[in-house]
């Protein structure tokens, strides 16, 4: 039987995980997970039209990355929800489009430890990734959620290779784990050359 507590002041209820993703039986809200270090799930939808990915800017009021140019979509997944599931709600909500789940090809997991300032715990994930290729998509074409973006730019997939390679440029992207832009531009590069 699982256990769901929930804080009054917690607002999403999240699973914890164990180090393969899988949730133990127990959900807490998304404060408590925080402040507790505790390890739950994130999802991340990486969109290309084949040379570009598509970022969006995070909001400078946001507890993580303020202000940072980001992977296309992020965010965690509630409890009891999968991971493709969060990918699709989650695309839909901060991008405003409306795709099927079977447009999200998966292209693995990334668990990490993030570490972000005013933080007294590490932000625990373990995170599936799954790659969007929209050849046609324009800018115009978004919804972006107020409360996450303030805006969205194509950028090419070759340079941010190339930034992240730098200290010099890396800074200009949000602080995500190597292995997980790793993972999301050979996605991309495999998804977009079988298309």
């Amino acid at each position: 039987m699982s256990e769901r507590i929930a804080p009054s002041t917690s607002g999403e209820l999240l699973d914890i995980v164990d180090q393969y993703g899988d949730p133990t039986g127990r959900s807490l809200g998304k404060a408590a997970i925080h402040a507790q270090g505790l390890r739950h799930r994130d999802t991340h939808a990486w969109i290309t039209n084949g040379r570009e990915v598509l970022q969006q800017q995070r909001r400078w009021d946001k507890s993580i990355m303020p202000g940072a140019w980001d992977i296309s979509v992020g965010g965690h997944v509630a409890a009891g929800e999968s991971y493709l599931d969060a990918a699709v709600r989650e695309t839909q909500e901060e991008l405003g489009l409306d795709l099927s789940a079977e447009r999200f090809a998966r292209i693995g997991m990334v668990a990490a430890q993030l570490s972000f300032p005013g933080w007294e715990r590490p932000h625990n994930i373990v995170g599936d990734n799954f790659v969007v290729y929209e050849p046609g998509l324009r800018l115009n074409d978004l919804e972006l959620q107020e409360e996450e973006a303030l805006r969205a730019r194509w950028y090419p997939i070759d340079q941010l290779e190339r930034d992240l390679l730098s200290p010099e440029t890396r800074h200009l992207h949000a602080p995500q784990p190597v292995a997980l832009y790793t993972l999301g531009i050979a996605g991309m590069r495999g998804v977009a050359a079988s298309a």
